[in-house]
């Protein structure tokens, strides 16, 4: 019976320890995100982008003639290569989806050098994600298209 009382507890408290702190939150995109009382157990930083050929702005992934694969791509949490970032493919939107992207990522093409992305600001679209609209990428401001997705152009 005390176990169950201690792992009670420890499920309460965590469940608190997670709470948001405010319940109206209202970012830079202009829209409210009303949290009320929602406990976020985990939550996720998102990051949409398109690799395109920077002279003809073919999609270098998705399309006719696509000339990479997902496995060509690679996002790192630092610049040492040690700890990749998971991304999925998504096909109607013919981009790349990464959902617990770091706030500083190196992404790498193929065998080419690391090109840093820096988010720079994020939009809360539900109580529990955030999703990246504005990067410096490889020293460039870009932002973010009607449905968050960034285009990179290698």
């Amino acid at each position: 019976m005390k176990l169950k009382n201690i792992l009670a507890a420890a499920i309460i408290g965590l469940l608190f320890s997670c709470k948001k702190s405010e319940s109206v939150i209202t970012t830079k995109c202009k829209m409210s995100v009303i949290c009320g009382d929602i406990h976020c157990i985990t939550s996720t930083t998102n990051i949409n982008f398109r690799l395109v050929d920077k002279n003809t702005g073919n999609n270098l992934l998705f399309g006719v003639n696509p000339v990479l694969t997902i496995n060509d791509v690679k996002l790192y949490s630092n610049s040492t290569t040690q700890f990749q970032i998971n991304k999925y493919a998504d096909t109607l939107s013919q981009s790349l989806q990464v959902m617990y992207a770091s706030e500083m990522m190196n992404l790498q093409v193929k065998n080419e050098p690391l090109k840093q992305i820096s988010i720079k600001t994020f939009c809360d679209y539900g109580c529990c994600s955030r999703t990246a609209v504005e990067i410096i990428y490889d020293g460039e401001l870009l932002i973010a298209d009607d449905k968050n997705i960034f285009t990179l152009k290698r």
